[in-house]
């Protein structure tokens, strides 16, 4: 057998949902795309990987890798009591 080619994991929550990740091996997915489709793709991500790196190196120099923000980015809850009165859920 030489190399992994696809994995399936599987993850059971604890009261909570549950899950499953496929990963299938670069060589087997970009093989599905046709050729204008691949490159399309890889300009996305030499696209990407531009900004990140440049955005990275910036913060580095500035030494403001860490923003401190004021607001939290995800909505506060509105009902805290909700959330710890066991019954309700």
């Amino acid at each position: 057998m030489d190399g992994i080619k696809a994995f399936l994991v599987t993850w059971f929550g604890f009261d909570q949902k549950d899950a499953q990740v496929i990963g299938i091996h670069p060589k087997y997915l970009f093989t599905t795309l046709d050729k204008q489709a691949y490159e399309t793709y890889r300009a996305k991500v030499d696209s990407r990987y531009t900004k990140a790196y440049r955005y990275y190196h910036t913060a580095l120099v500035e030494n403001n890798l860490f923003q401190d923000k004021a607001i939290p980015r995800m909505p506060q809850i509105r009902n805290l009591n909700f959330c710890l009165n066991l019954l309700l859920m």
